[in-house]
């Protein structure tokens, strides 16, 4: 099975600085090919999308980081969707800029 997850990012600074995509690129290292995750930067004003260009995406060949003006989280997800290069799309909860109603199980392994 082959997977994108799309991850929406609106202001994900400290998220990202506990380590949460250091989980998910070594998750997806040992995957394979089967897993891609696209991150889909809603306009932040903090330092979220640079600290993914210069700090992850050079060490996870997995991640994609696409840039938008703020639109809010259904046209981040939309976007996501659209630059999937994979069958399945799968929407991980993480975060805290926009509501979580709890994990799946793909995200409890992540």
């Amino acid at each position: 099975m082959t997977v994108s997850l799309i991850i929406p990012c609106y202001n994900e600074e400290v998220n990202i600085q506990k380590g949460v995509l250091d989980r998910i690129g070594n998750y997806t290292a040992s995957r394979d090919s089967f897993v891609e995750v696209i991150i889909v930067d809603d306009g932040s004003n903090d330092k979220s999308a640079n600290m993914i260009a210069q700090k992850y995406l050079p060490k996870f060949t997995k991640l994609k980081l696409v840039r938008n003006k703020h639109q809010g989280k259904a046209i981040a997800v939309i976007t996501g969707m659209k630059k999937s290069k994979r069958r399945l799309c799968h929407l991980p909860r993480y975060g805290s800029s926009y509501p979580s109603r709890g994990n799946t199980k793909i995200d409890k392994r992540i």
